[in-house]
């Protein structure tokens, strides 16, 4: 099994996993029975019927992370389950770009490519959702554009480090 599929189905666990955590520690019973009909939904996405699905889950388990924001239950777990629900996304939608003859070199350097972008990406995301409700300072508004071509610039060569051939 390809490395790529084992990291999604990896993604799908940690997303019913962190959801049903922030459900269950709010006392929400209702929402873990619905995270459990999203993961088997995603497990049966990966079937030849199912396979136009992977859209619509990732739209049902951010909707139940939403739905848990707003009933109360915890911020961390309702955000990692939207973040790995939206890697196993991506990499149900890989898995189907890659179905073409490909050779295995090409397949393998393309696959480490986006597993390494993907990572940084949700990595950053994730980091900065959580962060947000933590971190509370002013700042004037000079400092903040600074501080957001700052980023732009890490962003730009963390990009162009991941793109060079190795």
């Amino acid at each position: 099994m390809p490395q790529r599929r084992i990291i999604q189905i990896a993604c799908i666990a940690a997303s019913a996993a962190s959801l049903a955590a922030g459900f269950a520690m709010a006392d929400l019973w209702l929402g873990v029975g619905m995270v459990a009909a999203a993961a088997l939904s995603w497990l049966g996405s990966r079937g030849r019927i199912f396979r136009g699905m992977n859209s619509s889950v990732l739209v049902f388990s951010t909707g139940l992370a939403a739905i848990g924001l707003l009933l109360g239950a915890g911020p961390i777990w309702m955000i990692l389950g939207a973040t790995f629900a939206l890697s196993g996304w991506d990499l149900a939608l890989f898995d189907r770009s890659l179905a073409v003859a490909l050779p295995d070199h090409s397949t393998r350097r393309l696959e480490t490519r986006h597993l390494r972008s993907l990572a940084l990406a949700l990595v950053s995301g994730a980091l900065a959702a959580i962060a947000g409700p933590v971190i509370h300072f002013q700042i004037p508004l000079g400092g903040m554009m600074a501080l957001v071509l700052l980023a732009l610039f890490g962003i730009d060569r963390v990009w162009r480090g991941l793109s060079i051939n190795k």
